[in-house]
């Protein structure tokens, strides 16, 4: 049985699936980090965009779990 946390992440996972624009953001983002630890450049304001950009792509990827209504 899986948590909800790692249901969330599969759900996460699958909307990036359906979503070429949020992969290709995302993917784009890593290859910018990847360069950038492989010392291949140095701009940090690059760095600072992509981490920010996988945050919005997470953030719009990411099911907002729902809340359960008091009785």
């Amino acid at each position: 049985m899986s948590t909800s946390a790692e249901r969330l992440v599969a759900a996460r996972d699958a909307a990036l699936a359906r979503r070429p624009d949020l992969f290709r953001r995302f993917e784009h983002a890593h290859d910018v980090l990847a360069r950038y630890d492989r010392h291949e450049h140095d701009d940090e304001e690059a760095v600072d965009q992509a981490l920010t950009d996988i945050a919005a792509v997470l953030t719009e990827a990411t099911p907002t779990p729902t809340t359960r209504k008091a009785s």
